[in-house]
Protein backbone atom coordinates (compact mmCIF):
# COMPACT_ATOMS: atom_id res chain seq x y z
CA UNK A 1 0.00 0.00 0.00
CA UNK A 2 1.36 3.68 -0.78
CA UNK A 3 0.85 6.74 1.10
CA UNK A 4 1.04 10.11 -0.66
CA UNK A 5 1.88 12.25 2.41
CA UNK A 6 3.23 15.32 -0.14
CA UNK A 7 6.31 15.51 -1.05
CA UNK A 8 7.36 12.04 0.27
CA UNK A 9 5.71 8.64 -1.02
CA UNK A 10 5.84 6.13 2.14
CA UNK A 11 5.68 2.35 1.20
CA UNK A 12 4.23 0.98 4.72
CA UNK A 13 4.22 -2.76 4.87
CA UNK A 14 2.62 -3.48 8.41
CA UNK A 15 4.25 -6.72 9.14
CA UNK A 16 7.49 -4.88 8.76
CA UNK A 17 7.22 -3.77 12.67
CA UNK A 18 6.91 0.33 11.71
CA UNK A 19 9.31 0.26 9.01
CA UNK A 20 9.33 2.50 6.54
CA UNK A 21 10.69 3.26 3.14
CA UNK A 22 11.47 6.55 1.41
CA UNK A 23 13.40 8.23 -0.57
CA UNK A 24 15.67 9.75 1.79
CA UNK A 25 15.48 6.56 4.30
CA UNK A 26 15.90 3.19 2.87
CA UNK A 27 14.57 1.71 6.01
CA UNK A 28 13.48 3.45 8.62
CA UNK A 29 12.29 2.13 12.17
CA UNK A 30 10.87 4.22 15.07
CA UNK A 31 12.57 4.08 17.93
CA UNK A 32 12.91 5.75 21.61
CA UNK A 33 16.59 6.68 20.20
CA UNK A 34 15.18 8.85 17.46
CA UNK A 35 15.08 12.74 18.50
CA UNK A 36 11.93 12.93 20.09
CA UNK A 37 10.52 15.87 17.81
CA UNK A 38 11.49 13.53 15.00
CA UNK A 39 9.96 10.41 16.16
CA UNK A 40 6.65 12.64 17.75
CA UNK A 41 7.27 10.84 21.13
CA UNK A 42 4.09 11.25 23.50
CA UNK A 43 5.53 9.87 26.85
CA UNK A 44 8.80 10.93 28.69
CA UNK A 45 9.93 8.61 31.58
CA UNK A 46 12.87 9.60 34.12
CA UNK A 47 14.76 7.22 35.79
CA UNK A 48 16.90 7.64 38.62
CA UNK A 49 19.73 5.32 39.67
CA UNK A 50 18.64 4.71 43.16
CA UNK A 51 22.46 4.53 44.98
CA UNK A 52 24.56 6.94 42.43
CA UNK A 53 21.50 9.39 41.70
CA UNK A 54 22.10 9.58 38.02
CA UNK A 55 19.32 10.74 36.32
CA UNK A 56 18.19 9.27 32.35
CA UNK A 57 15.62 10.88 30.14
CA UNK A 58 13.78 9.09 27.15
CA UNK A 59 11.39 10.18 24.95
CA UNK A 60 9.56 6.82 24.20
CA UNK A 61 5.79 6.32 22.59
CA UNK A 62 2.70 5.16 24.24
CA UNK A 63 1.65 2.59 21.52
CA UNK A 64 5.18 0.54 21.63
CA UNK A 65 5.30 0.32 25.32
CA UNK A 66 1.67 -0.36 26.29
CA UNK A 67 0.07 -2.35 23.36
CA UNK A 68 3.48 -3.02 21.04
CA UNK A 69 4.11 -6.60 20.34
CA UNK A 70 5.84 -6.34 23.48
CA UNK A 71 4.22 -4.41 25.75
CA UNK A 72 5.03 -4.13 29.40
CA UNK A 73 2.33 -4.69 31.05
CA UNK A 74 3.05 -2.12 33.83
CA UNK A 75 3.57 0.44 31.13
CA UNK A 76 -0.33 -0.77 29.67
CA UNK A 77 -1.59 -0.28 33.71
CA UNK A 78 -0.17 2.86 33.51
CA UNK A 79 -2.11 4.82 30.61
CA UNK A 80 -5.09 2.80 30.73
CA UNK A 81 -5.46 4.29 34.22
CA UNK A 82 -4.37 7.75 32.44
CA UNK A 83 -6.88 7.15 29.83
CA UNK A 84 -10.00 6.29 31.90
CA UNK A 85 -9.26 8.41 35.46
CA UNK A 86 -6.94 11.42 34.61
CA UNK A 87 -9.11 13.52 36.99
CA UNK A 88 -10.48 10.91 38.83
CA UNK A 89 -6.88 9.84 40.92
CA UNK A 90 -5.00 12.87 39.35
CA UNK A 91 -2.51 11.09 38.44
CA UNK A 92 0.72 13.88 37.77
CA UNK A 93 1.73 11.68 35.22
CA UNK A 94 -1.35 11.79 33.72
CA UNK A 95 -0.97 15.70 33.14
CA UNK A 96 2.42 15.95 32.06
CA UNK A 97 3.05 12.75 29.77
CA UNK A 98 5.60 11.96 32.47
CA UNK A 99 6.81 8.74 34.57
CA UNK A 100 9.78 9.35 37.12
CA UNK A 101 11.07 5.95 38.17
CA UNK A 102 13.67 5.26 41.03
CA UNK A 103 15.58 1.99 40.10
CA UNK A 104 18.41 0.19 41.62
CA UNK A 105 21.74 1.48 39.53
CA UNK A 106 22.27 -2.37 37.48
CA UNK A 107 18.29 -2.25 36.70
CA UNK A 108 18.85 1.82 35.53
CA UNK A 109 21.81 0.88 33.60
CA UNK A 110 19.97 -2.11 31.65
CA UNK A 111 16.92 0.06 31.20
CA UNK A 112 18.07 1.52 27.84
CA UNK A 113 18.29 -2.62 26.64
CA UNK A 114 14.87 -3.13 27.97
CA UNK A 115 13.14 -0.15 25.43
CA UNK A 116 15.10 -1.64 22.87
CA UNK A 117 13.45 -5.01 23.21
CA UNK A 118 9.98 -3.76 23.29
CA UNK A 119 11.08 -2.01 20.46
CA UNK A 120 12.50 -4.47 18.14
CA UNK A 121 10.53 -6.60 15.78
CA UNK A 122 13.38 -9.23 15.51
CA UNK A 123 12.95 -12.22 17.70
CA UNK A 124 16.37 -11.97 18.93
CA UNK A 125 17.02 -9.74 22.29
CA UNK A 126 20.35 -8.51 22.92
CA UNK A 127 20.65 -9.78 26.38
CA UNK A 128 23.96 -9.90 29.05
CA UNK A 129 23.72 -11.77 32.16
CA UNK A 130 24.23 -8.24 33.93
CA UNK A 131 21.31 -7.02 31.56
CA UNK A 132 18.97 -10.32 32.53
CA UNK A 133 19.75 -10.14 36.43
CA UNK A 134 18.89 -6.32 36.56
CA UNK A 135 15.70 -6.82 34.60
Amino acid sequence: MALDLGAFCYNFDPSSGGEATNSRDKKRSVSWRLDPEESLSDWTIIVTSKNSRQVSTYHVHKNFLGAGVRRSQYFTRLFRLQMSSDTLYGFAESSNSTSTIELEDSAATAFPDMLDFLYSSSKAAKVTTESAVAL
